[in-house]
């Protein structure tokens, strides 16, 4: 026998001695510096610490938060304990006001009593069977990673009386939790901290009420949520709160919430092969500005965001994107997506139709004739599947160009011909129908002179 088997042997007799050894389902300790050494992995459901005395939070962290107890769903404590009690099967302090921990393998609905007033770090970290949360009223701070990767959860009742979920030292509460789906941070929210949902890669809504100051850095980070509304209290954001997001709504009638670009816009070395259009919907002057959801530079980034804090962005014409930032940006789809949905926003606008008027020749190399090219220079796998769906999605943008009557006759005819060629049949349709409206179009001017 080798000696860490040796001495494991030596604390699993000693175990044995000072705990129950039945293992029946019911694991007793009865001497707090043996729970501290548990190193063998049980199948015990309840956890029974019968002892008068005190663990050091990180032990209690770490022998409750691995794989020793894997299939608990009940914690009792001795009544003579000073330290601690159980509340529902889940372990206190004893005065009540600090969840410690939550059993991994306790499920239901969960109603945390009134009175507490603190969760603590790693309370339920990856619980597997809770589905819903109710936070008391008296709930004042919740510690680093309380929820994380939470497998079933699926709502969370915050309550009336926490004002902040997560800060500087309390990052990731539920990160991972990836049954939720929806989250409605009450009013009295003031700030979300680092990391709080991060990666709950389902989430699709979260709803925001008038009183929260600050979000902080990926708070929001991959998940699902595309679209937000930004309350007018909100006052600063953190980098890549928002990652997912491409459309917003923001209410500055109040403040203008600082890096809010850089909450969204995203810098990725290959930002060629991105076409996602980002959309800011300002309240207050009504506009709505469109830009790339990725950017090659971190300094486009950067200037963008100087513009935002510096209360100009909005000033400015929703053309300024294409005008100022990105007007060196040869064929590239992006470019034209953007000019696509200003114009859709502003048709009476003379500015966007003149600028789209004189690119006809390069929108239609971008989205028709450069696309295999395209794939092949930026590396995109040229197998089958890959190229019909790249192709397929420019051929759509291009038949929205096609409904703008952007383009003569000519352009309409080569579109239809190289169309026929690819036995097309929509695009050759949408073509034809376009070149009707021009013919008529022209009689009619004809018939005027």
């Amino acid at each position: 026998m080798s000696e860490k088997q040796n001495a494991n042997q030596q604390i699993i007799d000693s175990l044995m001695e000072q705990c129950d050894s039945s293992f029946d389902g019911r694991l007793e300790i009865r001497n707090p510096k043996i729970f501290q050494k548990l190193i063998f992995s049980s199948s015990a459901n309840e956890l029974y610490l019968n002892f008068d005395g005190e663990i050091s939070e990180y032990s209690l962290r770490e022998q409750l938060t691995n794989e020793v107890f894997h299939s608990l769903t009940k914690i009792i404590v001795s009544p003579g304990n000073q330290f601690y009690k159980s509340i529902d099967d889940i372990l206190y302090t004893k005065d009540g006001k600090t969840l410690i921990f939550c059993p991994v393998a306790k499920d239901g609905e969960l109603h945390i009593p009134e009175g507490t007033e603190y969760i603590g770090a790693y309370a339920f970290f990856r619980n597997r069977g809770i589905s819903k949360l109710y936070f008391p009223d008296s709930l004042k701070y919740i510690g680093n990673q309380a929820f994380f990767g939470m497998k079933n959860l699926e709502s969370v009742d915050f309550g009336k009386g926490l004002k902040k979920i997560g800060g500087t030292s309390s990052e990731s509460i539920f990160e991972g939790c990836k049954q939720l789906t929806e989250i409605n941070v009450p009013k009295q929210i003031e700030s979300i901290g680092p990391s709080v949902f991060a990666r709950c890669s389902n989430l699709k809504k979260v709803i925001f009420h008038n009183g929260l100051h600050s979000i902080r850095e990926h708070a929001f980070v991959h998940t699902k949520i595309t679209s937000v509304f930004l309350p007018s209290s909100v006052m600063e954001i953190g980098p890549e709160a928002f990652g997912s997001v491409i459309d917003i709504t923001v209410d500055r009638t109040i403040n203008n919430p600082a890096g809010l670009i850089e909450s969204m816009v995203i810098p990725v070395s290959n930002a060629y092969l991105c076409e996602d259009v980002l959309s800011i919907h300002d309240v207050l002057t009504g506009k709505i500005f469109r830009l790339p959801k990725f950017v090659p530079e971190d300094y486009i980034v950067e200037l963008l965001s100087y513009l935002w804090d510096s209360n100009r962005f909005c000033t400015k014409t929703p053309m300024f994107i294409i005008n100022d930032y990105f007007k060196n940006l040869r064929h590239r789809p992006i470019k034209y997506n953007i000019m696509l949905e200003l114009y859709k926003d502003n048709p009476n606008d003379a500015e966007i139709w003149n600028k789209i008027s004189s690119l006809t020749n390069q929108i239609i190399e971008t989205y028709f004739d450069n696309t295999t090219e395209k794939m092949k220079f930026y590396l995109i796998p040229d197998d089958t599947e890959s190229m019909k769906k790249e192709k397929q999605r420019h051929i759509e943008k291009l038949i929205e160009f096609i409904g703008l009557d952007i383009f003569d006759e000519t352009e309409l005819q080569y579109i239809y011909d190289k169309a026929n060629k690819c036995n097309d049949t929509a695009l050759m349709a949408y073509a034809m129908d376009a070149m009707k409206k021009c013919r008529d179009k022209k009689d009619k001017n004809d018939l005027k002179i």
